[in-house]
């Protein structure tokens, strides 16, 4: 029984960081990274909503993949993901699949930070959906037609559909080189 509980109790020590740790600053830090990303991609989405939510889609289309290189400090990596991608290009790397599937199995919504094995440190937070968010993510048949005709346009592979508000929609994530203060 005690070997049992040591493997479980291993199998969570991927996201969190052992006693002793700057986990704390590294949190702060990847949260501090992540706000001009969100707050950009809000400002982008929001701008298209006032037009439309089809003219969101567009919007979306063209100005969020540029938006983390854009105000991402040198040496930072940002972005977002999901187990069910809008985008293939922001398909999920092994460590953020990791903690996706980890977000989908615990009701654990703390954002969480590593050190990789690449010397890098990752740190990820959930996406919740909010009420907005159905506009274009909710369950597909609510979703109003010419918005759904510019996702089929846009993203003829689009699996980021079907979810209600509160749902986990998958992460913000910011890597950095360990040691680093990137801001």
């Amino acid at each position: 029984m005690r070997t049992l509980t040591l493997i479980l109790l291993a199998s969570t020590l991927p996201w969190t960081v052992q006693a002793g740790s700057n986990d704390g600053p590294i949190k702060e830090e990847g949260a501090e990274l992540l706000k001009p990303f969100k707050k950009q991609l809000m400002g982008a989405l929001k701008q298209g909503l006032q037009q439309s939510p089809a003219e969101a889609v567009d919007i979306c289309h063209v100005q969020a993949p540029g938006i983390p290189e854009n105000v991402a400090p040198e040496g930072v990596e940002l972005g977002r993901t999901s187990h069910k991608l809008r985008n293939p290009d922001n398909a999920p790397t092994d460590w953020q699949r990791e903690l996706v599937q980890h977000y989908r199995q615990h009701e654990d919504r703390s954002p969480k930070s590593r050190t990789l094995d690449n010397g890098r440190v990752a740190y990820a937070e959930p996406i919740e959906v909010k009420p907005l968010c159905v506009t274009c993510h909710g369950p597909r048949e609510q979703i109003p037609d010419a918005v759904r005709a510019k996702l089929d346009k846009q993203y003829p592979q689009d699996e980021a559909t079907g979810f209600r508000v509160g749902d986990f929609r998958g992460i913000f994530w910011a890597t950095w080189p360990a040691g680093d203060n990137p801001s």
